[in-house]
């Protein structure tokens, strides 16, 4: 599973980009050999301005599928990461288990 990451309004750090594979690796445990690639956009929308500014955009491509998008905005980058691998964890679940069914 490929994991890109796209940064608008800062720069793409080590930490920022281990935190990402972390927070990804972890809600999607079990799904990875299911999921060819991950698009991660992360942007700081206002700039040095204070409010809830983080946002974190995640797409995930499952093999043979339409792509699938979640996104998520917090104060806190690491916030806006944190839960928007959440929601990315349980739209892939619930999206894996109907295919399930249909079969």
């Amino acid at each position: 599973m490929l994991i890109e990451i796209n940064t608008a309004g800062f720069k793409l750090t080590d930490p920022i980009k281990t935190r990402v594979e972390e927070e990804v690796h972890q809600n999607l445990k079990g799904l990875e050999p299911r999921i060819t690639r991950i698009e991660v956009h992360l942007e700081d929308q206002n700039g040095p301005k204070q409010g809830i500014d983080m946002r974190c955009l995640m797409e995930a491509r499952l093999a043979g599928h339409q792509p699938m998008a979640v996104e998520a905005k917090e104060a806190d980058l690491y916030d806006a990461i944190a839960a928007c691998a959440s929601k990315l964890g349980r739209a892939v679940r619930h999206k894996v288990e109907r295919l399930s069914e249909t079969r």
